[in-house]
């Protein structure tokens, strides 16, 4: 489980590198959207919020938990 968390916040990590959202979604209903939305990948990464419906998790921004924080600092200082 601590390996599974690990990537999470590393991929998390890149995304806010890039400038994208980290957001976790609700799958069905993420995965609905960018298969029925047209040029959704590419909308994505320009910056729309395609998925503004969908269901995020609750949890908020995993960058608030201090831990978090430390390791995408010293991943991307």
């Amino acid at each position: 489980m601590m390996e599974r968390a690990a990537y999470a916040i590393a991929l998390k990590g890149a995304f806010k590198r890039a400038g994208l959202a980290t957001s976790a979604y609700e799958l069905n209903s993420a995965l609905s959207v960018a298969l029925l939305t047209p040029n959704a990948e590419q909308r994505w990464l320009a910056g729309e919020d395609i998925f503004r419906d969908v269901q995020q998790d609750p949890h908020g921004d995993p960058f608030d938990e201090p831990h978090n924080l430390q390791l995408y600092r010293a991943a991307f200082a």
